[in-house]
């Protein structure tokens, strides 16, 4: 499967233009996006940060950040400077086709000393498929000129199938203009929220 470039986060407009199949990266500043919560409903829950033997149990969607590999170097926490610089990140998202959040961000992580999250539009940003981005958790309060750098892969799990799993690698350096990075085009939402492709469990 060809690799689809990926880019930033900037909310897209449905009725603005593309040039060729996949939206360009377009950057925005951090400081203009919103932080939604969880809500009475509690729709994030947060697994532990391996990704082995996961259960998957009703209504469930899987988002996940795995072989993820942190270039050492800028400024860390002090309490994480011993994190490992490798890791992975499941985040399992209830009743996905009721989720009416145009986007929402998963609980922070670390790896590599670092603070990360998952930002993902479930209904799309712009596009008919879902948007899924790795995000700098803590970039709003980083000092001038921050950069790190990280190789990644994103995923949407299959729990009929974990070889059917979708999966997109990405390598960033992510910095203050850029400080998410991903795909606008990840998977489409038809074949998401087809029940016979096993994106989401319904339990049965």
């Amino acid at each position: 499967m060809p690799r689809e470039e990926g880019g930033d986060a900037m909310e897209m407009d449905a009725s603005s233009p593309t040039h060729g199949p996949v939206p360009q990266p377009t950057t925005r500043p951090a400081a203009d996006r919103e932080v939604p919560s969880s809500g009475p409903g509690g729709l994030l829950v947060p697994l532990k940060t391996e990704t082995n033997n996961v259960e998957v149990s009703q209504a469930k969607t899987e988002v996940v950040a795995e072989d993820m590999e942190v270039e050492s170097g800028g400024q860390k926490d002090t309490a994480q400077q011993e994190d490992p610089m490798e890791g992975s990140f499941t985040w399992v998202i209830e009743k996905y086709d009721e989720i009416q959040d145009k986007k929402m961000y998963s609980d922070n992580f670390t790896i590599g000393g670092y603070k990360w999250r998952l930002l993902i539009f479930p209904k799309g940003n712009g596009t008919q498929h879902v948007s899924l981005y790795l995000d700098v958790a803590d970039s709003d309060t980083l000092p001038y000129c921050w950069s790190r750098s990280a190789s990644f892969t994103l995923s949407v799990l299959n729990h009929l199938d974990p070889e059917l799993s979708h999966r997109k690698d990405a390598q960033h350096v992510f910095c203050q203009k850029e400080s998410d990075w991903g795909f606008t085009q990840f998977l489409s939402l038809d074949e998401l929220l087809n029940d016979q492709k096993g994106f989401v469990s319904t339990g049965r």
